[in-house]
């Protein structure tokens, strides 16, 4: 995996990089390439997520939603 993309710096605790040290070293993988995926997977999830929620405020919005009677 090539990571060439803009830098950042990250403050991790002893144990997450540790950990990422770690994950990097059993996929033969730099550490920047594990936190790339690991941080596009995130906001992938996040994404899909406030997607789902807006969707349901919207439906709700609209008074459309099951009632406790159902």
């Amino acid at each position: 995996m090539n990571v060439d993309g803009r830098q950042i710096a990250l403050s991790l605790d002893d144990d997450t990089k540790l950990r990422l040290e770690a994950e990097a070293q059993w996929q033969s993988q730099t550490e920047a390439e594990v936190a790339s995926v690991a941080i596009k997977s995130y906001l992938d999830r996040q994404s899909h997520l406030r997607r789902a929620l807006e969707a349901a405020s919207a439906e709700a919005d609209k008074g459309v939603f099951i009632s406790s009677e159902a």
